[in-house]
């Protein structure tokens, strides 16, 4: 599955990528099937307004994939000229 989350510039504060390395090192953990940690791990320190969306839009895709929910809905974009987009597979 592929999920492309979008929200606006502005709304970026920082970002920070942790290398493999680093997330052993802090004893990071992952609750998947996959034992091994993946090579980096790109954070985005967001706005709250772009974080409530992100997390509203994130439930809904785990809800959908639970089969209980499907509004229908597209994602949440902020709306401005410059956007940054994180995708993961």
């Amino acid at each position: 599955m592929e999920v492309t989350l979008t929200f606006g510039c502005k709304e970026l504060r920082r970002y920070s990528v942790w290398e493999q390395q680093e997330l052993e090192a802090e004893e990071l953990l992952f609750n998947d099937d996959e034992e091994s940690l993946p090579p980096a791990v790109l954070l985005f320190f967001v706005s709250e307004t772009a974080a409530a969306a992100v997390q509203k839009d994130l439930h809904k895709l785990c809800v959908k994939q639970d089969g209980n929910m499907n509004t229908g809905e597209k994602a949440h974009t902020a709306d401005t000229n410059s956007e940054h987009t994180a995708v993961s597979n």
